[in-house]
């Protein structure tokens, strides 16, 4: 069964990354969300700042909160 999370990086206004969450994220998709998040943070030219459209998330479980947070960490 394929993991249930789409994400999509694009450029936003002023140096922006935008990365777009679709789906359900949970303990089976975190890996994909922490590399999609490692990706924009790493983006060159570094990004003025990393934007997660979470409007398209249709369930975050405890285990995807945490990779938002991590990826906080990271940006940081």
């Amino acid at each position: 069964m394929q993991p249930a999370l789409r994400i999509a990086h694009r450029a936003g206004p002023g140096g922006v990354r935008v990365v777009v969450v679709l789906g359900e994220a949970d303990m089976d998709t975190t890996g994909q969300l922490q590399a999609a998040l490692r990706k924009a943070v790493a983006a060159r030219p570094a990004p003025a700042a990393v934007v997660v459209d979470c409007s398209g998330l249709e369930f975050c479980a405890a285990a995807g909160l945490n990779a938002l947070l991590r990826g906080r960490e990271a940006a940081l």
